[in-house]
């Protein structure tokens, strides 16, 4: 597996865990389309209230994993 299907791997299933994680909070919303990013800035400006309080482990966590459902829907959209 050549490194860039080895990152392009990582982000699919960081994206696929952001799914399973943020499914009660998103009401299952987060199906990989454009429409569904609304509810990933809603969330992160929900967060942003919180940022001060949140410990930085946790703050790389959440950017993480939603940059990575930011980058798997934009794939989506390229090659759909």
């Amino acid at each position: 597996m050549s490194q860039t299907d080895e990152l392009s791997q990582q982000v699919a299933d960081n994206a696929e865990r952001a799914v399973d994680q943020l499914r009660k909070r998103s009401n299952d919303a987060l199906d990989y389309s454009e429409l569904s990013l609304s509810i990933v800035e809603e969330m992160l400006a929900e967060a942003s209230a919180f940022i001060a309080d949140m410990p930085d482990d946790r703050i790389d966590a959440l950017v993480h994993l939603l940059g990575c459902y930011i980058l798997e829907v934009g794939t989506d959209v390229l090659y759909v």
